[in-house]
Formats: C-alpha cells, structure tokens, sequence
C-alpha cells in the first residue's frame, strides 16, 4: 500500500536525513541517555541520567498499537514498524512523524538498525508466529525480504555486534550475518534463552530467562558464556531499555526502571513511574 504524498518526506529533507545515517560509526558507543517509545498515542521519554519522566503529543492520526516494534535510529529518531496493516513511520522527541512504505502487518517483531537499513525478525501474524525477517532500505524507503529464520520468533531482542545482528528471545538465539543472509546458532549452546540482547564497549550481554546472563567474547559475536546470576525479576515483559555510561537500564511494562552496572555486575530496580 502507497503511503499519502503528504506523509512523505520532501527530496531536500530525506537526503538530509540520509546523511545524517551515513555519517552514523557503527561502533562509535554513544550513551543513549534517555528511552523514547510511544505508549497510548503520546510519546513518552525516561531520562536515564536525571530518572525522570516526561511526554509530548504525538502529530500522528491512525492508532499504535501496543504491540509495535521500534528502535531507535542514529539520528535520534525511533523507527517503528507493524501495527496490525504494516503502518511504518519514524518519529522524533518533537512529535513530528514521517511516513514510510508499507510492511508486514506482524505485532511484536524484534528490529534493529544496521548500515542504513533496519533489519526486522519474526513476529506475530494475530493467528500464528512467523519465522519470516525483512529489510527496510531507509535510502530507497524499500521492503525486502530475507531468508527465513530457523524456527518461529516472536518478542525478539536484537542488537549488533562486529557486523552480525545477535537475535534472542525466550525460545533461544541465533547470529544472523546480513553479508551472506543466513544464521548460525550461537555457540557452545543454541539453548541461550534470552529477554533482552544488548551491546556495550563492543561486548555482548543477553539477560535471560530465570535471573541467567550471557556475556560475549570482547567483538566476537559467536561465542558466549555464562557469566553470572541475578535475582529473577517477575513475569513482566521487558519493554524499551537504553545506556547510559556503563550501565544497561530497562523499562518493564510495569513502569518499572532497572539498572545492571556492567562494572560491579550489580542488577537493582532504580525508579518507578506512573503510566
């Protein structure tokens, strides 16, 4: 489906935008500082160094879902893909959106940004889980589609590590190379369950099922280990996490904050806010 030329982004505005991911260092490790998402048409922000929260209007007409995927792009604008009819768009802390080409209309996807592209796993058709991944080009504002995962995903946590995309989720892991399209299990076990995956300091952490945590060698996206314990935290999703120094901070869909100090390995709830 064609978006509505008012939607679109103008020449002048989509170069600019363009350049601004080009110029984006795949490995420049550049603290978040804050959590932006969307929740219930507003777009809420949890300032990671002040543990505050604040929200603005969101200029945009069709309804989100809950159950969308976003993530964040280099130029400070979160990508957001799914919503039931494959309503794709990025929107920033202003509020202002801009349209993109239609995808898949799969819920709870995993996504990430790579290389001018926002590569997308998995999801939710509303009748079954898929295994199907897809490529969003945001130069040629183009869907692709990839070859198939290995098994079924949904709710994936994905990140980069040394040009491979690390895909983890409850049902297990996988490192998919976006140079030749295919995956690999992560070794020495596929049976690394995972809540979220994320990369700091060119180092891989994936907080698993049951308080488990997984840590990858220094830039090698294959092999990891476990590398410590914490307590489990309830059965409540994670929901939009960020960094901010040398600390990982998740935001449950409870509205809870939690920090893991990747120094002293120290996993502790920091705030907790109103929805």
């Amino acid at each position: 489906m064609k978006p509505n030329k008012v939607a679109l982004l103008d020449k002048k505005e989509s170069k600019k935008t363009n350049r601004k991911l080009e110029n984006f260092e795949e490995n420049k490790d550049l603290d978040s500082k804050e959590i932006m998402f969307i929740h219930e048409g507003r777009i809420l922000r949890i300032n990671l160094e002040t543990l505050s929260k604040s929200e603005s209007p969101l200029y945009i007409q069709e309804r989100i879902s809950p159950f969308i995927s976003m993530c964040r792009l280099p130029n400070s604008e979160v990508f957001c893909y799914g919503n039931g009819s494959g309503f794709t768009f990025t929107f920033n802390s202003q509020g202002s959106f801009r349209q993109l080409w239609y995808g898949r209309p799969y819920y709870d996807s995993g996504c990430v940004y790579y290389n001018g592209n926002v590569y997308a796993f998995g999801g939710s058709s509303g009748y079954r889980v898929v295994n199907r991944a897809y490529k969003f080009s945001l130069s040629k504002n183009q869907w692709s589609r990839l070859a198939n995962m290995p098994a079924e995903f949904m709710l994936c946590s994905c990140a980069v590590l040394q040009h491979k995309i690390i895909i983890s989720c409850s049902d297990g892991s996988r490192v998919y190379d976006p140079e030749i399209d295919s995956y690999t299990e992560l070794s020495p076990s596929s049976q690394i369950n995972g809540l979220v995956v994320y990369v700091i300091r060119n180092r891989g952490y994936i907080f698993g099922s049951g308080g488990k945590i997984y840590e990858s060698g220094v830039r090698n996206p294959y092999n990891w280990e476990l590398s410590g314990n914490v307590t489990p935290l309830k059965n409540t999703p994670f929901g939009y996490f960020g960094h901010y120094k040398d600390a990982f901070y998740f935001l449950l869909r409870d509205f809870c904050l939690y920090k893991f100090d990747i120094q002293n390995r120290h996993f502790s709830k920091v705030a907790s806010f109103s929805e």
